[in-house]
């Protein structure tokens, strides 16, 4: 996705979507789902059509019309014209022309829209065309359809999303439920997310506030401010201060900065600094010198507000850009602003770009604008590079594929057979492959049939595999059952299983230990368990204990215990107790009471003392 638009439209369909970008790598640095849109731009509620449209509507000429509009604002304002005025008969019609456009977020944010009518109408013909949606579209999706329904017929909602099987679409709901229990009942939605940590680690505490913040901020604070300290309070936090920042932001803005220094506050002054930028980007700049530290805040910051002053005023943007220091936040602020450059005159931008003096620097300016360009016009973008290939290096190449990936895989394959042979053009192929995967797995796997035998396609399918991972784990699983044995399907296994823990660990562990073997099953066991073991010990500890005894579960629990020795030392010893094989057993009971001396020697001694274990080996832990 494009870090940012032609116009500044950005269109929430639920408050959902918010909470997945924030709890996802869409909201990273130089993601246009982590700016803030300034009130009244895209809104909802402000959704109306001019006088004289009322009446017949033919969806295919309507939607031909919006499309011919050469301005991507305009375009997108006729689409939500026409949007208002649809026949519910008619949305299939328009959503399959729009799906065509796959690529471009503003389009997509208009499909939400039909979807949220067409269910409050009909829900289940809405939840069988949502199955048509892959990758991160469709969570958006049945995030959408969930908080849509909620309005509707609250029980039914809630019935709809718990008999649905744990998973990318169940996950994706909830979050949709979440958005709507903010304003129907916080309590509720903390109490939700407190049973399932998990959701909340997939941006949930973001979802609940966000959707309560827009509806009443001070409600949302206090809410928020009664929770434990630490990551869920930091997220509920930023989602006020977002969605208050849209309404009040003077006061917003006053309130985030008594904060106390921390993550919280860092989190809250971004938000707003990003609010500011759209009406005052000079004073926005300002504002992260001195409110947000040195690091990933103030670089974050920074490349939204620079990309918001390029559009206004490009020459102050640059003026400014070029008189920072040399570092990480010159190169973010410097990237920014050519990338909106490139937006409106990308030969331009190349030519800047080519002035550089920095190497690395040049290179990623140059291959991302390059990648922009070729997305833009193909012919042109080609043009200049056969024109200037001595000044084309190969990680140019795939910095510019990278660029291309997710809105023109295509091109992106076209231009990957351009450069030569070595490790760039492997990780690039790998690159592309999952980025492709991500968004649409038929093409993805349409392509791969067209490359010839040799490294770079392996590496393309090891890509393919971890991207459709990220989304449809057991797809993926089932795609590397078809592999033949061997290092690229040992490698993708081990990659499947760190993606699936993520967002089904007892699912991922139950395949590993069935579909794999050797090293391969200790590697993806070992991932699994960890990840599961700093996310949520209980659930971890209660699949144990549905394991058989045997070599199996020994190496299971080992790994447990050595992944939890470090948040619940005791729960890690009590565990590496039930090894069944002696000389396992006191390996994993010896790693973990290293750790626990080290953080709590009192505390290590004492489980020593009653531990039901060899003399010898408490004589041996207490010398230690």
């Amino acid at each position: 996705m494009n870090p940012t638009f032609v116009k500044p439209v950005l269109f929430v369909a639920a408050g959902s979507l918010i909470g997945f970008a924030a709890g996802s790598q869409l909201g990273t640095s130089g993601s246009a789902s982590s700016s803030t849109v300034p009130a009244g731009v895209g809104s909802s509620a402000a959704r109306s059509f001019a006088p004289g449209e009322e009446g017949s509507l033919d969806p295919a000429s309507a939607i031909d019309a919006a499309l011919a509009q050469k301005d991507t604002y305009q375009r997108v304002k006729a689409l939500r014209r026409l949007a208002d005025r649809i026949e519910p008969k008619d949305v299939p019609k328009v959503l399959e022309r729009l799906r065509a456009k796959r690529g471009d977020w503003n389009y997509f944010m208009v499909e939400l829209d039909l979807l949220r009518e067409w269910v409050a109408v009909d829900p289940k013909a809405a939840l069988a065309f949502a199955e048509r949606y892959e990758g991160p579209l469709r969570h958006s999706v049945f995030s959408t359809i969930a908080s849509a329904w909620f309005e509707k017929d609250r029980a039914a909602a809630q019935a709809w999303v718990e008999s649905l099987p744990k998973g990318d679409r169940r996950n994706a709901a909830e979050q949709g439920l979440l958005a709507m229990l903010g304003n129907a009942d916080i309590r509720e939605g903390i109490a939700m997310l407190n049973a399932n940590p998990a959701l909340g680690n997939r941006g949930g505490w973001y979802s609940l506030f966000s959707s309560l913040a827009a509806k009443d901020p001070r409600r949302a604070l206090d809410a928020a401010l009664s929770l434990p300290e630490g990551r869920n309070r930091n997220s509920a936090i930023q989602a006020i201060v977002s969605s208050w920042g849209m309404m009040d932001p003077k006061a917003a803005f006053s309130w985030a900065r008594q904060l106390p220094p921390g993550p919280a506050r860092n989190q809250a002054m971004q938000q707003m600094i990003s609010t500011l930028a759209w009406s005052d980007p000079a004073e926005a700049v300002k504002a992260v010198m001195t409110d947000l530290p040195a690091g990933s805040s103030r670089s974050n910051a920074i490349w939204q507000v620079v990309n918001q002053w390029v559009q206004k005023d490009q020459q102050a943007a640059f003026a400014w850009v070029e008189k920072l220091p040399p570092g990480q936040l010159r190169t973010q602020a410097l990237s920014s602003a050519v990338r909106q450059w490139g937006e409106s005159d990308p030969e331009a931008a190349m030519r800047y770009a080519a002035t550089i003096p920095a190497l690395s620097e040049r290179n990623s300016l140059l291959g991302s604008t390059l990648g922009q360009w070729l997305n833009q016009d193909s012919t042109k973008g080609l043009a200049w590079l056969d024109q200037n290939a001595d000044l084309i290096q190969p990680a140019i190449l795939q910095n510019a594929i990278s660029h291309l990936s997710y809105q023109n895989p295509q091109q992106a394959a076209e231009l990957l057979a351009r450069m030569p042979e070595g490790d760039t053009r492997l990780q690039a192929a790998q690159n592309l492959g999952s980025q492709w995967a991500s968004n649409d797995p038929a093409g993805a796997e349409a392509w791969l049939d067209k490359m010839p035998e040799g490294p770079a396609k392996e590496r393309y399918l090891q890509g393919l595999i971890g991207g459709l991972a990220s989304y449809d784990p057991a797809t993926a699983a089932e795609r590397i059952q078809r592999l033949p044995a061997g290092s690229t399907r040992d490698n993708a296994a081990t990659q499947l299983a760190a993606s699936w823990a993520g967002s089904d660990p007892a699912g991922a562990l139950s395949w590993a230990l069935k579909a794999t073997e050797g090293k391969t099953q200790a590697s993806a066991v070992a991932s699994i368990i960890g990840q599961w073991a700093h996310s949520d010990i209980d659930s971890a500890a209660e699949f144990l204990n549905t394991l058989p005894s045997g070599g199996m579960r020994d190496n299971v629990v080992q790994q447990f215990s050595q992944n939890a020795a470090g948040s619940d030392p005791e729960t890690a010893a009590e565990w590496a107790a039930t090894i069944g094989e002696e000389k396992a057993r006191k390996s994993a009971l010896d790693r973990v009471m290293r750790q626990w001396k080290r953080n709590d020697e009192k505390a290590a001694q004492q489980w020593i003392q009653s531990a039901a274990v060899p003399q010898e080996w408490k004589d041996g832990w207490m010398k230690k």
